[in-house]
């Protein structure tokens, strides 16, 4: 790491793509608990941070990244504890304000992580995932289009692992981008690629009328997984999407449509859902005009984002 490099960069904006880095922290796990993918179900450190990640206790985190160092240096052949120490740090310079000093530490030794876990775990989707997205964030900041472009490739290459959650997080990466950059478009791309992938009807360009499903294909497509409220998580980043894109009207039905879920009453970001549904069409007003200093924050640009998905009132 240079520090230089990074010193033309604001703590604003080197936390803003640390927070865009950490989006799939929102659907970590979805995909199974068995030892392949999942959610670790042992006493190991890994199960511990995923712990720590459902009760949202931010306080854990730094514990639980020396733990899973420790853990890797005695396991080199682990690729899934390198995979978690990469995810606790980006949930580490995400979950509070942290200095630029701070995030300048922990951006680079996640994607160090999750580049060691690859290298071990080259077939695994939630390895992939994670290291396109920190990729892409992390050139997002810096203006790097190669290190975008490395991430985007990233991304692509593991979309055959599993598609509705590797799409998941193109999208979540690909917004992170402006709006006039060539690769925007694949957020939406990959959106409607993900509803296709989990058996939703629908049309690029209708309305969204999407009902929650009795059965789900995928335990990603659903809160029936190991993830309690995926499903609200999601489509309230699918509703930002929409407003970034100056379509208010859709961003709304898609806000809406998180409230589809059963047990959405226990989802513990409900007050924040309701204010975008309320404050939509002003929010895409300030996106599509000229100025790009006064776009209000997505999703995935604030510090509930790692638990958006996870923490429940239950």
């Amino acid at each position: 790491m240079h520090t230089p490099k990074w010193s033309r960069f604001s703590a604003s904006q080197v936390v803003g793509t640390a927070l865009a880095a950490a989006g799939a922290l929102g659907l970590l796990g979805c995909g199974s608990d068995d030892a392949e993918s999942g959610t670790p179900r042992d006493s190991s450190p890994m199960a511990s941070a995923y712990a720590a990640l459902e009760a949202g206790d931010y306080a854990a985190v730094s514990g639980l990244i020396e733990r899973l160092d420790a853990a890797f240096e005695q396991n080199p052949a682990q690729g899934r504890i390198a995979f978690y120490a990469g995810t606790m740090r980006l949930w580490r310079a995400t979950g509070a304000p942290r200095s630029l000093e701070e995030v300048l530490v922990d951006v680079p030794a996640a994607i160090d992580n999750l580049e060691q876990a690859r290298a071990l775990r080259p077939n695994d989707a939630h390895v992939n995932a994670f290291l396109g997205i920190a990729q892409v964030s992390l050139g997002v900041g810096l203006g790097d289009a190669q290190r975008i472009a490395t991430g985007r490739q990233v991304l692509a290459d593991g979309v055959r692992f599993y598609p509705p959650y590797v799409n998941g997080v193109r999208t979540q990466a690909f917004m992170t981008l402006s709006v006039e950059h060539e690769y925007f478009p694949e957020a939406l791309d990959a959106m409607y690629a993900t509803l296709a992938d989990c058996g939703f009807e629908h049309e690029p360009g209708d309305d969204f009328t999407i009902a929650y499903p009795s059965r789900a294909p995928q335990p990603t497509c659903s809160n029936a997984g190991v993830v309690d409220h995926v499903w609200e998580g999601i489509f309230l980043i699918y509703g930002d999407l929409f407003v970034k894109r100056g379509d208010a009207r859709r961003a709304r039905q898609l806000y809406e449509t998180a409230k589809a879920s059963p047990t959405f009453d226990a989802w513990p970001f409900g007050v924040e859902l309701e204010e975008r549904i309320a404050n939509a069409d002003a929010r895409a007003a300030l996106y599509v005009d000229e100025d790009r200093t006064n776009d209000p924050p997505m999703w995935m640009q604030g510090h509930n984002l790692c638990v958006g998905c996870h923490a429940s009132k239950h």
